[in-house]
């Protein structure tokens, strides 16, 4: 077997090194231990290999060591130390009495664990027999640790969201008028205004589609005027409250490195800060809007490309809106979240989880909301298409359109041709539903 391709040549003055040393009487190990910093990295095995090709012979004399050789220092004192550092990854290896525990070595090494993970650390310890510069035979204790240290797919979902909050909160700040209170609504309807997969910061590009182009200007541009223009026609009927339900992926990627939650690359148009700079402005300015002329409740909901920055959006905005009368906005970090209006239960998820439980899932989370209720809905997203609706277990489940068109992927896969808008409900308390309105978007 030859030598591994990855592993430097021997040099002369690493040969010079093991022989001095082999020929003081010291073994491999000894040899391993006292190996210096400043050569490549070598395992006792190796060194043992070397020393037979190169015939050394193993000293039994003492007085060897007293012929002009430089003394080795105490076993307490040595060591070998050796740390790779590929930018992806980094590898440490020690060998010694020093260092004794993983944590140790972290330490010694100065190990970044906010930015590297480890991966499949190796440990062990043996018991070595020496002749200290005295001549005396001792045993001491070697610990050898071998440590393997990643990149973290990206920044913790905590330390990303407090670093989005601190960023877009410090650049706004909010003043609304609120509606006069000569034009206090009485009446029992509730305005729902449903944002579902605008997937802000996603690119596609007409040309490789054969749909239409989408970028972040034109994201927030057809979500600020579709919901403007469903929030004018909600004003017309003068509802009491209006919510702004926000059904998962209204932002196209979750980490810096521009993926899904779960990992998938994405085509972006921008980077991540750009990203959230631009959502807080659009969202921020829609719930301003909304307060102008009803009580505005915003309820958010994760989808399967942004759990964590849905989390710092709605933290964003509760921050923004913290001492804002007639504004509120939910906080939790559920998956399905539910609305109860007067006789009606409304139930938010992005549509990717639980799809054919969603019916007994409600009963189930919300069993005394379920009995006082009369008109029972799930609103989703996710799957970009004509909007169905269906009717399970007496519940009614509303599937919603998205505001983007086909990237690259979905054209070449065939998931094109499906119309894009954002629709909005209005609610009665006693009657249930009581009207519908959509804000088209046509290509071309």
């Amino acid at each position: 077997m030859g030598r591994r391709k990855d592993q430097p040549s021997w040099t002369e003055e690493q040969d010079a090194f093991i022989r001095e040393r082999f020929e003081m009487g010291l073994p491999a190990r000894a040899v391993h231990a006292q190996w210096p910093q400043g050569f490549p990295y070598r395992t006792a095995t190796a060194i043992s290999l070397r020393k037979q090709k190169l015939s050394i012979k193993t000293g039994t004399n003492p007085d060897l060591m007293q012929r002009g050789v430089k003394q080795p220092p105490p076993p307490e004192e040595v060591g070998t130390w050796a740390v790779q550092d590929d930018g992806a990854e980094i590898v440490v290896r020690s060998f010694g009495t020093e260092v004794k525990t993983l944590d140790e070595l972290i330490r010694r090494a100065k190990i970044d664990t906010t930015k590297y993970e480890v991966d499949k650390p190796e440990t062990s310890m043996h018991e070595t027999t020496v002749r200290d510069t005295d001549g005396k035979i001792r045993k001491v204790q070697n610990f050898r640790l071998v440590a393997r240290f990643r990149l973290k797919a990206g920044p913790s979902t905590l330390e990303q969201v407090q670093s989005l909050i601190d960023g877009a909160f410090a650049k706004r700040q909010v003043k609304i008028t609120l509606a006069p209170s000569k034009h206090k609504i009485t009446s029992d309807l509730m305005q729902a205004v449903v944002i579902a997969d605008p997937h802000l910061a996603k690119y596609a590009w007409s040309g490789e589609t054969g749909g239409a182009s989408y970028d972040l200007s034109i994201a927030t541009r057809l979500v600020r005027d579709s919901a403007n223009e469903l929030m004018a026609w909600g004003d017309e009927r003068k509802p009491a409250v209006r919510y702004i339900f926000c059904l998962g992926d209204l932002l196209h990627y979750d980490n810096p490195q521009g993926l899904t939650t779960g990992g998938t690359p994405q085509d972006r148009d921008t980077r991540l800060a750009k990203m959230l700079e631009e959502c807080q402005s659009v969202l921020c300015g829609l719930v301003e809007r909304s307060a102008m002329t009803a009580e505005t409740r915003v309820v958010m909901v994760p989808g399967n490309h942004d759990r964590a920055t849905t989390l710092a959006m709605q933290l964003i905005l509760a921050a923004n809106f913290r001492n804002t009368k007639g504004v509120s906005v939910d906080t939790s970090a559920l998956h399905r979240k539910y609305v109860e209006w007067g006789g009606c239960l409304i139930g938010l998820t992005h549509g990717d989880t639980a799809r054919k439980r969603l019916p007994n899932l409600m009963q189930v989370e919300r069993k005394e909301a379920w009995g006082r209720s009369v008109c029972r809905e799930w609103h989703h997203g996710h799957f970009h298409r004509e909007a169905q609706t269906v009717t399970e277990g007496g519940v009614t489940i509303r599937e919603h359109l998205s505001l983007s068109p086909p990237d690259s992927w979905h054209a070449i896969e065939g998931y094109v041709g499906a119309p894009r808008g954002m629709d909005s409900y209005l609610y009665s308390q006693t009657r249930g539903i009581r009207g519908m309105w959509r804000a088209t978007v046509l290509d071309g």
